[in-house]
């Protein structure tokens, strides 16, 4: 984090002096032969300009109870085994839905069997390892991206039965497939979901 923060205000220190310097567009060759855009000041000296990607800078969090800050410690560790699970199940509804919208029923429901089953065969076996935390946490990712609880999103892809099922058998490991993601309930959640933000990977 404070590497991250030097470099911020390193780079942001330099684009100032670049909107001032008085050659603002000078390209200097690098090792290799790569060419970087740099900034020469009015002191003469030479400054490589480049940007970076975007980051996040996370401040320390803070919890009522030692209990909290315990379970969100837990929910970090989990959190980067989640995050990746939690992207391609984002981006494969997402794709699923705009190859379908055209489709009849019949034809969109065959489409959906063909895509379960290839995605089951490559999935199954890591996710069938997850933890019930990491599960509650693959969950949350996913309604928070796609602002819907998943519940519906299971409905939509297997139909109002295996919702009904999953969501009763989810009561069992705490899970509350209908009510969804809702900001503000969980602190500890909150937190994590903003340090693990799913959207990140689709800007």
């Amino acid at each position: 984090m404070r590497t991250a923060l030097i470099l911020s205000l390193f780079f942001t220190g330099a684009l100032a002096e670049r909107a001032g310097a008085q050659n603002a567009t000078n390209i200097i060759p690098q090792q290799g032969g790569v060419l970087t855009e740099a900034i020469i000041n009015e002191k003469g000296d030479t400054i490589p300009y480049v940007e970076l990607s975007e980051f996040l800078v996370v401040a320390p969090k803070y919890f009522a109870t030692a209990d909290d800050y315990k379970r969100y410690e837990r929910y970090r560790r989990y959190a980067p085994t989640v995050m990746p699970f939690a992207i391609d199940a984002v981006r494969t509804y997402r794709a699923m839905e705009a190859a379908t919208r055209e489709m009849k029923e019949r034809d969109r429901k065959k489409y959906i069997a063909q895509l379960q089953q290839q995605l089951g065969d490559k999935m199954a076996v890591q996710l069938k390892a997850m933890t019930r935390t990491q599960g509650l946490l693959l969950t949350k990712m996913i309604e928070k991206e796609l602002h819907m609880p998943f519940y519906d999103l299971i409905k939509d892809v297997k139909g109002g039965f295996s919702a009904f099922y999953w969501n009763e058998f989810g009561k069992f490991y705490g899970y509350h497939l209908k009510e969804g993601y809702i900001i503000g309930q969980d602190p500890v959640l909150d937190a994590i979901l903003q340090q693990f933000n799913v959207a990140y990977a689709f800007r």
